[in-house]
């Protein structure tokens, strides 16, 4: 992936508009609206994608970045092999990749005003407020009350953290790619996500914040961060009685013993389980997580195996494993994998959907100095 000098890109509040809501803000959004409305949704975003890429074929200078428009189309000629082979009718395993060729034109060719995002975390802070944090009747202990039954149609109280870390998420990528000096304000926002998630009590997303936050105190200053630890650790010497009843209330935290009680690992469980010679080469159909009534393993990988057969998954896994070695060679220090390496273990969250160009980004963007 050649990089270009983002400065002299136009800056168009069309295109902004775009990502931020079919992009950075589409999962959240599918995640929050009422279950009448998803399926419009889903329509809505496909048309969209569907007239960029009219207008992407009509533009000037249509090329992309050969890497990542090789890798989409990877996962949506697998994708629709094991459609096809499964008589499946998951189609945003199209829609998801055919969704990274639209957003890596839109970032390859104008300038995002990013100062937009400010703009969509207030709204995202004001909503959250409204349906959820105004309507917990404690911010820590909250035993027999039901706040997933408070929320949203398909979606838990997690979706609320997962939005928040990974907007965020995207809005540090952004910020490193278009080069905007923003880090003490993304610093803030990590500050205020990370305080949000711990009263929500997502697991995952705590361990997600404090990766976000580690990694926005190390980008503001390396003396900060210095402090930052320091700081933590000394937190958590002094109050770790405090902290193991907080983790009582998040669950048990005890390694194993706990993974192996979790839905997760029972997904996961099943899926190696019930491989053969077949699904080992073309993954599974969803009808074989039965228990809970789960519909995939909650790990990126494994889902991957499963949406888009074997093949795609391995060439993504060496892609990482090459990314990892030649590290020096990109744009993105490693580190910027760690969110999404975290939530790739315990969700299905990438891969497809609506951010992943966010994680092409961070994968082949290449340094220019």
């Amino acid at each position: 992936m050649r990089r270009q000098n983002v400065n002299t890109l136009p800056i168009s509040y069309t295109a902004t508009f775009i990502f931020l809501v079919f992009f950075v803000a589409g999962h959240t959004l599918a995640s929050v609206l009422p279950f009448e409305f998803q399926k419009p949704f889903i329509n809505l975003v496909f048309g969209v994608y569907l007239i960029i890429l009219f207008f992407m074929f009509l533009h000037k200078n249509s090329s992309l970045p050969s890497k990542p428009l090789l890798l989409s189309l990877i996962f949506i000629l697998f994708g629709a092999i094991n459609i096809f082979i499964h008589s499946g009718n998951q189609l945003f395993v199209l829609v998801g990749p055919l969704g990274t060729i639209v957003g890596m034109f839109i970032l390859t060719k104008y300038r995002l005003a990013l100062g937009w995002m400010d703009v969509l975390f207030l709204i995202l802070y004001i909503f959250f407020y409204q349906v959820y944090f105004s309507v917990i009747p404690d911010l820590i202990s909250r035993p027999g009350f039901d706040e997933d039954g408070i929320v949203f149609d398909i979606s838990s109280s997690n979706a609320i953290s997962a939005s928040l870390n990974l907007t965020l998420y995207a809005y540090m990528i952004l910020s490193k790619y278009y080069n905007y000096d923003n880090k003490g304000k993304l610093l803030l926002i990590s500050v205020i996500n990370l305080t949000l998630i711990l009263i929500q009590h997502s697991r995952a997303s705590i361990l997600v914040g404090l990766i976000i936050l580690a990694i926005c105190a190390f980008e503001y200053s390396k003396k900060f961060f210095s402090v930052f630890m320091a700081i933590v650790i000394g937190l958590i010497v002094t109050y770790w009685e405090v902290i193991v009843f907080f983790t009582k209330i998040l669950g048990d935290i005890n390694g194993v013993a706990a993974y192996k009680g979790d839905i997760r690992s029972q997904a996961q469980e099943e899926f190696f389980y019930k491989m053969d010679s077949f699904t080992f080469l073309f993954g599974h159909t969803i009808r074989i997580y039965s228990r809970d009534n789960l519909a995939y393993t909650y790990n990126v990988f494994l889902d991957m195996w499963d949406r888009y057969t074997l093949f795609p998954a391995l060439i993504f896994t060496f892609i990482l494993l090459i990314r990892l070695i030649k590290w020096r060679k990109f744009k993105y220090p490693f580190y910027y994998l760690l969110p999404f390496l975290a939530y790739s273990m315990v969700e299905s969250m990438f891969f497809p959907n609506y951010w992943d160009v966010i994680i092409y980004l961070v994968i082949f963007t290449p340094k220019t100095d």
